[in-house]
């Protein structure tokens, strides 16, 4: 999948990879938004993040701050980057939120921590929702605004 999304209003959508390359019309502000090649948009976010972890070490290191607990020490190369790995949600920083909101629904969870690893999950759902589309569309026109809408 492609990734839609506006620079000016922050609005995030994926659309078919069909698109890369486009600029199409941001469905909430009307601005111009481009749409991404998701791997590409994530190893630029990722520099991003890289670029800024070394100006906050650097400004750390010279006002010899004790380093942050939460922040890590390097950024993986590209080449060690796998983006395709779900064992990394495993980590439980990656679903705590999901843990909360349910206790905060008065709901008891319980991780099982051997089938966090979604390898392939997505990849199902999407070709899953893609064969069932007119069916699933408003249900997926739900998700949507439930996602818009945080």
């Amino acid at each position: 999948m492609a990734i839609l999304r506006c620079n000016h209003c922050g609005y995030l959508r994926e659309v078919s990879q069909e698109h890369v390359g486009k600029t199409v019309k941001c469905p909430v502000c009307e601005q111009a938004a481009a749409i991404y090649d998701s791997v590409d948009f994530i190893k630029k976010l990722i520099d991003k993040y890289g670029g800024l972890l070394a100006k906050y070490r650097e400004l750390e290191s010279a006002q010899n701050m004790p380093a942050a607990a939460n922040v890590p020490k390097y950024l993986p190369k590209d080449e060690e980057l796998d983006l395709h790995n779900t064992a990394v949600m495993t980590n439980s920083m990656q679903y705590k939120p999901v843990i909360q909101w349910f206790e905060r629904k008065n709901i008891r969870v319980e991780v099982d921590h051997d089938a966090l690893d979604t390898q392939g999950f997505f990849d199902e759902v999407a070709v899953e929702l893609g064969d069932n589309f007119p069916v699933l569309q408003q249900v997926l026109d739900k998700i949507r605004k439930a996602q818009r809408n945080n």
